[in-house]
Order: structure tokens, then sequence, then C-alpha cells
């Protein structure tokens, strides 16, 4: 699946598509380096009748978008960086992910339209990335056996994104 965006900047979220970029890249399949962001923190859970829902409870803390930022702009995975390459080369960063429950690339999704969004650069920036999820209908239908009907895996992008 990953050999269709070999050509383009890949941001894996998290490790379970770290997973499957490192054996691709391992055997030599032509993937070349990615960047690997840290981010397990997620304040939005699915919902079925809204698709979603935002805990603003669980939400990050000021200070802890504060220190995200940098370390996001320290790695070159923030919105500048990704809306300048797309500038520069017309290339769409990948953002890839796990997607069986939207919570954490949904809550990413979110900082990352935030900090955008406070750089103006928010449209610019959601033209600038691709969305790439690992889903398994068979995993979803091991984590709830007793529901009648179960959703296809998918992102949901957050309210400043949609």
């Amino acid at each position: 699946m990953y050999l269709k965006y070999k050509d383009q900047p890949i941001i894996c979220l998290g490790r379970s598509p770290k997973w499957f970029l490192n054996a691709a890249f391992w055997m030599k399949d032509g993937i070349p380096e990615y960047k690997f962001v840290a981010f397990s923190k997620y304040w939005y859970r699915p919902d079925y009748r809204e698709g979603i829902k935002r805990y603003e409870d669980k939400g990050p803390t000021e200070k802890e978008v504060i220190a995200y930022r940098k370390y996001l702009q320290r790695i070159q995975a923030d919105p500048y960086s990704i809306v300048k390459h797309h500038l520069e080369t017309g290339e769409t960063t990948v953002i890839t992910d796990s997607i069986c429950s939207v919570k954490v690339c949904t809550s990413f999704l979110e900082v990352m339209g935030d900090y955008a969004d406070d750089l103006g650069i928010l449209e610019e920036f959601s033209k600038s990335i691709q969305i790439v999820g690992i889903g398994s209908m068979e995993y979803m239908e091991d984590l709830h056996p007793e529901a009648d009907e179960i959703d296809i895996p998918k992102v949901h992008m957050p309210p400043i994104l949609q």
C-alpha cells in the first residue's frame, strides 16, 4: 500500500504504521526515510450518532500544545514545513495512522489544524496533506462481537479541517 506514496514525504503517526513502513524500508521496497511523530493523547471518541465526539476535559493543556508545537517544528513535521514543501515541490505530505477508532488521528489533526490556523495557513495546510489510514474490518468485528453493524474504519476530520 505504501509503495503508492513512496515519492511523497510520509509522517507516521504512532507505532502501528511504523511497523509496516519499517518492513517496506528494510525489504528495500522503495520506501524512503519517513518521519515518525510521537502522539498518543486523544480527546475524540467514536460516536455512532454524530460520527465523532470531542471530550473537552481530555484535550491538551495550553502548556502541552506549546511543547508539542516546538517538537513538531524541531522535527520539521509542523504545518509550516509541510506547506513550504508542498509549495516548493507540489507534493502532498502523507499522514498515516492505524484508524480502528478515530481517537488519535482525529486529535492529532486538530492540533495540526489549530497550529496552521494560528500561522494563517490553514487552507494551504489542508491542501498540503493526504491521510492514509490502516484499518481492518476483521479487527473491528473482533472488537464488537455483539454489534449488528460495524462501521468501515475511516479517519474523521476534526471541525477545524472539515
